[in-house]
């Protein structure tokens, strides 16, 4: 495990997967991110690349060739390497593109850096086109921070938005369902999420908070440039994840043309794309 810190937070990050895997305030030791429990949910902040969510059928093509490719893609069962590191900053990078061609035909490189400024973690992310082609990828967040009950999740804007959700193979079926209407408060309840994750497009507003009367705590996500934001938990656990994505789950009517899936970001050959988030734990 890797540790960063400055006067207000020690943050440790698992090279595993470049995962995030604690947020602990200094001044009393609260610890922020959900600790992997595994008979609940083992993870804590798994990155999704090159896929969020789940293909229709496992699998997707690419000029006339049909490749597997499992749910949330394969970055978060890889060791990353150290790139860059100071007392406040771990800059991680994976690279091996051959180890995947025969499941994603692209050479890239993956940079995630976790960054303490004042009492903010920007969580950043850079793909790099190595190849002169395009490429085509998706890429994705998952922190979960602990709930207890009576959370609840605030936007600062009234928010009029609709959710996808998931049909029995986890591919998003065509119906929505109502989410918030002219609303800032979405309550976090034993049951919200017995049927999956809610995912979230079109928001006005820049950031979510997740706020925890119990614990008298509450943190601010903001999703950056991320077009999507899926929330999900286990249904009845003690955590919830705000899942910032640049890309999203397969519906069931996508061609399974990988650079027709909605939320597809093209990358030209040598190219770079940038993606951050920022997390703000506040007492």
């Amino acid at each position: 495990m890797i540790c960063i810190e400055n006067e207000h937070y020690t943050v440790s990050v698992n090279p595993l997967g470049a995962e995030l895997s604690g947020i602990r305030a200094k001044d009393d030791g609260y610890e922020y991110l959900w600790q992997g429990d595994p008979t609940v949910w083992s993870g804590r902040s798994p990155l999704l690349f090159p896929i969020v969510g789940r293909l229709k059928q496992d699998c997707y093509t690419y000029q006339g060739t049909t490749y597997q490719l499992e749910k949330h893609g394969f970055a978060r069962k890889e060791m990353f390497e150290i790139a860059e590191q100071s007392d406040s900053l771990v800059s991680l990078r994976f690279s091996d593109p051959e180890k995947y061609a025969s499941v994603y035909p692209f050479r890239y490189e993956l940079t995630v850096t976790f960054a303490l400024d004042g009492k903010s973690l920007i969580v950043s992310h850079r793909v790099t086109n190595l190849d002169t082609s395009p490429m085509y990828f998706s890429l994705g967040a998952h922190p979960g921070f602990h709930t207890h009950e009576g959370a609840y999740l605030e936007f600062p804007l009234p928010e009029t938005v609709m959710a996808q959700r998931f049909d029995d193979d986890k591919i998003i079926r065509p119906e929505r369902t109502p989410f918030l209407n002219g609303e800032r408060i979405f309550p976090l309840q034993k049951h919200t999420f017995d049927d999956d994750a809610y995912v979230l497009e079109g928001l006005r507003s820049p950031y979510v908070r997740v706020v925890d009367p119990a614990a008298g705590r509450s943190v601010r996500v903001s999703f950056g440039n991320a077009p999507f934001l899926g929330i999900w938990a286990k249904p009845g656990a003690p955590y919830v994840c705000i899942e910032p994505w640049c890309g999203i789950d397969d519906d069931t009517k996508q061609s399974g043309v990988l650079k027709e899936k909605k939320g597809i970001v093209t990358l030209n050959g040598g190219e770079n794309f940038d993606f951050s988030y920022v997390i703000e734990p506040m007492a």
